[in-house]
């Protein structure tokens, strides 16, 4: 049982720090959603949100190292396959932050609370322009699949003049970067 384990891990790793906690909260948060328990899913969203928080209250008093910054004057980080995210063990934190928003929209979609899961997706489209990952591919790719999201679930709702504006608004973001709209539809 990979819920099991994940909190044995937690309880392992809880002082030692081998590896983030926002990690396994992270994975314990995706598990309770697949068991379509979205009470505990949802608690360990917050566990996420509040490490990610501890996370960048500390990046703003930190200061860079000599070597830091002469690794990042002659190698920028956009360059280089060393730094956050690019160890296959674990993401940056703010990728867990948007793990666990991508989790939270799915929990409340799963328990009709559709409205409040179209805030959430607002609030995460914030985020990565904040941050700036709505630059890289996968950031475009999370605001447009958003804007399919959201009038499909206008759709199911019958709201279907909304659903339909969402489409058309997805649709011209589609043309404009010359996305494939195979990403976005259950067809294959």
């Amino acid at each position: 049982n990979a819920i099991n384990n994940y909190k044995k891990a937690l309880a392992v790793n809880y002082n030692s720090g081998y590896v983030d906690n926002i990690n396994i909260y992270s994975s314990l948060a995706l598990c309770y959603q697949k068991v379509e328990k979205y009470h505990l899913s949802d608690y360990y969203i917050s566990k996420v949100e509040t490490e990610y928080k501890k996370y960048k209250a500390k990046e703003r008093f930190k200061f860079p190292s000599l070597s830091n910054w002469f690794w990042n004057l002659l190698l920028p980080d956009r360059v280089r396959v060393i730094g956050d995210g690019r160890f296959p063990g674990e993401f940056a934190p703010e990728e867990h932050y948007l793990l666990a928003q991508g989790i939270k929209i799915q929990n409340l979609t799963e328990e009709g609370e559709f409205e409040e899961a179209e805030k959430q997706i607002q609030a995460r489209e914030k985020f990565l322009k904040e941050t700036g990952l709505n630059k890289l591919i996968i950031g475009e790719e999370i605001i447009l699949a958003s804007k399919y999201k959201i009038g499909y679930d206008n759709f199911v709702q019958g709201k279907y003049e909304k659903a339909l504006r969402h489409y058309d608004e997805f649709l011209e973001q589609v043309k404009s970067k010359k996305v494939s709209t195979g990403n976005f539809t259950k067809e294959r």
